[in-house]
């Protein structure tokens, strides 16, 4: 009795459309990659796929830490961002002042009055706040950060995947002046920061955060397996 009745349950009332069609819905096992738009960063094996606002000001901040990370690495990987319509006019400011071209698309910001999931609130709601990026390697999900709070994107984090999974290569530093001149150049890159050579190794040296931050942008084949290692390459006691 229990077993015909849960079947009844199951089954949609004609005529009344009781039952939703679930066929379509999107589930945390589904790939984002379904919708995006765009041939070449499909073809990508290593790709960073961003769901953005163009008025969040957290999304903002994402895309130059990527930014700012792609233009010290050549390896980085490709970035391709979905947009919800809601502040559509904003995305060209959003986009302003970024390194390169990132590729972008455009999808309506809620759209239930289809079967279809081809709305940005469909893909992300409830589950997902922004900022909303998911990192892949081999086309395989790796990491997914979202929202502000513990899941947020984390630059160090995302560093320190890209090292460990290898999604992307680098050169092999010969010695220590060499090294600690890259790291100078990487740290002033992503930070922004108008200092000296001089004014670095004096910052690294007093404030473990940008020593860490520091380690973190730093890649050199390698050599360095922990913070202690890349103090002693550095020559930081």
């Amino acid at each position: 009795m229990k077993k015909l009745l849960l079947i009844l349950l199951c089954v949609p009332l004609i005529g009344f459309g009781v039952c939703k069609n679930t066929e379509n819905e999107i589930t945390k096992e589904d790939d984002f990659l379904q919708f995006v738009d765009n041939k070449t960063f499909n073809s990508e094996k290593d790709k960073i796929l961003c769901f953005f606002d163009a008025g969040c000001n957290h999304c903002l901040q994402v895309i130059r830490n990527l930014d700012s990370l792609s233009q010290i690495n050549e390896y980085f990987p490709s970035v391709h961002i979905i947009f919800s319509d809601l502040e559509g006019e904003k995305i060209p400011k959003f986009l302003n002042g970024l390194s390169k071209d990132y590729s972008f698309q455009v999808m309506p910001f809620a759209n239930y009055d289809t079967d279809e999931v081809d709305s940005y609130m469909e893909i992300t709601f409830p589950d997902y706040d922004n900022p909303l990026v998911i990192v892949y390697e081999n086309n395989k999900q790796v990491k997914l950060y979202e929202g502000t709070d513990k899941n947020e994107f984390n630059v160090i984090d995302l560093i320190k995947i890209i090292k460990d999974k290898n999604i992307n290569h680098s050169s092999f530093l010969i010695n220590n002046m060499e090294a600690k001149k890259s790291a100078y150049l990487d740290y002033k890159a992503f930070t922004g920061y108008d200092l000296s050579f001089g004014e670095f190794m004096k910052l690294i040296r007093e404030n473990e955060d940008d020593l860490s931050l520091a380690y973190s942008l730093f890649v050199d084949g390698g050599y360095t397996k922990d913070l202690k290692s890349f103090k002693i390459l550095l020559g930081i006691k």
